[in-house]
């Protein structure tokens, strides 16, 4: 939710914003009033609501009346008030349709904003993406008089428009540009804070598609420019966190980890997750992380079927907690190339060649490209076919040493890294860190000791009564530890379990 912004006025106390705006109506100056709420508005939207909507109500009824946006701006706040989910808050239809149809420019690009930031925080993404587009369109084909009039705004509806496209999991150009925009206009306009907050959210952008070295100039720009808020500072650290992650550089991610703990997470919590996931190497971590996983669903429920950063993100994170996954969604590299993952360490190499195919075209961004090419590599081996797998792999290093995304090779069993990289240098870009796989089991460090042992016996063929036998327990255990196997594994059958315990090394314990 936001609304328009005109030029700056010095910061008000949140006790004393109803008086403030009080003060200039009483001089006739509704301006500066108006100014006086748009400035504070990301300051105490969701800090202090109540005193900003006071403020608000201070206004005159014809500033409701002419302005759409500070009608759905009173109703969010007063949502806020009565202790209701932010990410449950649903615009009025008729007063977005009234002021589409007959408010001014900026009227106009506020009330598209503000539902497009809505529908992103409530998982409506296609409704987020596609206001944040109709925004954008309707500025582009407005008179240039108009833009002029409006151009202190234009910062804060870029980034707000970038912010729907990248939640939504729109990661082509466009999210780019929006952010890129949103940072240019800041500068120009001299409004450093909105400009720091872009190239924040673009290191981030950049970070998670994989090109790292831009990905650090925009967190070179994001620090030097203006001052920290509060607010707005951890996904900074988040960028930074994964960067390190994939430099292999750990200590230096972690402690960047715990600087973003100070500051609110935001709509970044999943991929704040999904980075996290790369640090648990311990039970006790792995533990904790679940219980938090878990309860961000309980909270919102629909994360995972909704689509968006925070499916990706989470399914992402389930997979290195060895949970299985399904239902990708076709098209986007990031899904394939996550799946991809899932089937390699399943031992699936046909399937995981298969579906890495449509990440590894030139197109892709450089992460799941390189997860993708790695895998496919690693999977030709597994099926005895070196000279695809040499051919891959070379694909693959080139686009890791360019980036130095040495985080690919995470995707692969040691065994594999070893014979991909037989003969090539040892050090520089070859380098497997301890988050690698080796670190990080598949799916079966899931498994509990009896289910270990049990799906160990798989492969040798002996039946149900001669495994119980063997280690010494009942067949009705053996039968229900061969339940819950199936379940983990996310398999039907006894023969695609053994074949999951031949390829992870199971079968030789």
């Amino acid at each position: 939710m936001s609304i328009g912004n005109t030029n700056a006025v010095g910061r008000v106390p949140a006790a004393q914003l109803r008086e403030a705006v009080q003060r200039e109506i009483n001089q006739g100056d509704t301006q500066t009033a108006l100014t006086i709420v748009q400035q504070h508005w990301d300051r105490y939207s969701s800090s202090e609501p109540a005193h900003l909507l006071a403020a608000m109500r201070a206004l005159p009824g014809e500033v409701f009346l002419d302005d759409a946006a500070f009608i759905l701006a009173a109703e969010y706040l007063q949502h806020l008030i009565d202790g209701e989910d932010p990410d449950r808050f649903v615009t009025d239809p008729t007063i977005v349709n009234q002021a589409l149809r007959s408010g001014s420019l900026q009227q106009q690009l506020a009330v598209l904003t503000s539902t497009s930031a809505t529908a992103r925080t409530s998982g409506d993404f296609r409704r987020a993406v596609d206001t944040a587009t109709e925004a954008r369109r309707r500025l582009t084909n407005a008179p240039s008089a108009e833009v002029a009039a409006i151009r202190m705004d234009l910062p804060h509806l870029a980034l707000q428009w970038g912010s729907s496209l990248e939640i939504a999991d729109e990661v082509g150009l466009d999210v780019q540009f929006e952010y890129e925009e949103a940072y240019r206009l800041g500068m120009a306009s001299k409004q450093p804070q909105i400009a720091r907050r872009s190239a924040g959210q673009l290191a981030w952008h950049h970070s998670r598609c994989g090109w790292l070295t831009t990905a650090e100039q925009w967190l070179q720009r994001a620090w030097t420019i203006g001052t920290p808020d509060p607010r707005y500072e951890a996904v900074s650290h988040l960028a930074a966190a994964l960067i390190h992650l994939d430099r292999r550089e750990v200590l230096k991610s972690s402690v960047e980890l715990a600087r973003m703990s100070a500051y609110p997470i935001g709509e970044y919590w999943s991929a704040a997750l999904w980075v996290r996931s790369w640090h648990a190497s311990t039970t006790a971590e792995r533990t904790l992380l679940e219980a938090e996983i878990a309860a961000e669903l309980d909270r919102r429920p629909a994360a995972l079927s909704s689509g968006g950063l925070h499916r990706f993100a989470l399914r992402a994170a389930r997979l290195r907690l060895g949970y299985p996954i399904d239902n990708m969604i076709p098209g986007r590299p990031g899904e394939h190339a996550l799946a991809a993952s899932f089937e390699y360490r399943r031992g699936n190499f046909r399937d995981a060649t298969e579906v890495a195919k449509a990440a590894t075209h030139f197109e892709a961004p450089p992460r799941p490209r390189a997860v993708a090419l790695t895998i496919t590599a690693a999977a030709a081996l597994g099926l005895r076919r070196p000279a695809v797998a040499a051919h891959q792999f070379g694909i693959a290093r080139v686009l890791i040493d360019q980036e130095r995304l040495y985080s690919a090779y995470d995707h692969i069993t040691p065994e594999h890294f070893q014979e991909l990289t037989q003969g090539l240098a040892p050090e520089g870009q070859l380098r497997v860190g301890r988050s690698a796989i080796v670190g990080l089991p598949p799916i079966v460090s899931s498994l509990s000791k009896r289910e270990r042992e049990i799906l160990s016996q798989l492969p040798t063929g002996k039946t149900i009564a001669q495994i119980a036998d063997e280690l010494f327990v009942s067949t009705n255990t053996v039968k229900g530890a061969l339940r819950r196997l199936y379940r983990k594994l996310n398999v039907t059958s006894r023969a695609a379990a053994a074949d999951i315990a031949e390829h992870t090394g199971l079968s030789n314990d």
